[in-house]
């Protein structure tokens, strides 16, 4: 496996930092467009992005029965902030379920939303499962479970139904024939691991299926609540009016996909540095041709790359040095 320099982070002359990893370009037919790094055999971990694809239990299963909106939708497929616009689709869901915070096994962290977080400390409270990034995702395999009638207190066991169902759907979108590598994401979930190309593949046999048709509209009518205000999906949804989609995972991942197209972009960075995903994947759309000069000016901060010190003056730059 060997990735490729992407960005160069200089200050005055020297350059402090760099940042390594693969982009790669893929078509429906599974083809390989253009690639930067070479991942030869090598898997890696969906993480989050595998999201989308564990909504469609929540479409085939439960979405009617318990009469869910797309904002609910979306939030299920989201890797949130813990807005209050947030929290309360996690409620309503959990409502409506018949279930409760307690319920969720995604574990604690503080929440990312600066306004949330404030508003804990102000009122002397503690975080709880639903301040997760990934509660959303947790209340919608909790709906899962209650719409089949399974069992809803092992639903994170590796051979809980709700779990294998969610390797077979993704073998199957993601047309892996091969046997995944398997372990644990930070929230306690069951992660998949497969080559680079096939998250392309699997994204765009996803998103242009018509069995994902509310999948793709939850996107599309909701970009904040598929991540929160300054997140890179959220934003490049937003700025392109949902002509892309997008969507990160952990450890540097980003997929992207141009619906009109047909095409999909993933991202790696290979030291996981959020920065470099999102000035990397916002210069590859921009070099596709995928965002326009116009949008690129409206994606709220993250694609600056002027290095300032605190009196706002210009120190250096970051230097994209990849071509796709």
């Amino acid at each position: 496996m060997k990735s490729e320099l992407l960005l160069k982070v200089k200050r005055g002359k020297l350059t402090e930092r760099e940042h390594f990893g693969f982009l790669i370009l893929v078509d429906k037919k599974e083809k390989i467009i253009s690639q930067i790094g070479n991942c030869g055999n090598n898997s890696f971990f969906l993480r989050s992005c595998a999201k989308p694809f564990q909504a469609l239990p929540v479409i085939t299963e439960a979405y009617n029965k318990f009469n869910f909106t797309l904002p609910e939708l979306a939030v299920i497929c989201s890797s949130h902030t813990a807005s209050k616009e947030h929290l309360l689709l996690i409620e309503s869901i959990l409502k409506k379920i018949g279930l409760s915070e307690k319920n969720l096994q995604c574990g604690i962290h503080d929440p990312i939303d600066v306004e949330t977080r404030n508003y804990l400390i102000k009122h002397d409270l503690k975080a709880g499962p639903v301040h997760n990034n990934c509660s959303g995702k947790h209340s919608g395999m909790l709906a899962v479970c209650r719409a089949m009638n399974w069992d809803a207190d092992n639903y994170l066991d590796f051979d809980h139904p709700l779990q294998k169902k969610y390797i077979d759907i993704i073998k199957k979108l993601c047309n892996i024939n091969e046997r995944m590598e398997f372990s644990i994401d930070g929230c306690g979930a069951p992660i998949y691991g497969m080559p680079f190309y096939k998250m392309g593949f699997g994204f765009l046999k996803l998103f242009l299926s018509q069995e994902s048709e509310l999948i793709k509209k939850a996107f599309i009518q909701n970009p904040i609540i598929i991540g929160g205000n300054g997140r890179l999906d959220s934003e490049i949804i937003k700025v392109s009016q949902g002509r892309l989609i997008a969507k990160v995972g952990a450890e540097g991942l980003c997929i992207v996909i141009n619906i009109k197209e047909k095409k999909a972009l993933v991202v790696k960075i290979q030291d996981s540095n959020i920065q470099a995903r999102s000035i990397v994947t916002i210069e590859a759309l921009k070099q596709l041709d995928w965002l326009s000069l116009e949008e690129l000016k409206n994606i709220n901060g993250l694609y600056d790359l002027k290095i300032k010190n605190l009196n706002n003056i210009q120190v250096g730059e970051i230097k994209p040095v990849f071509k796709i």
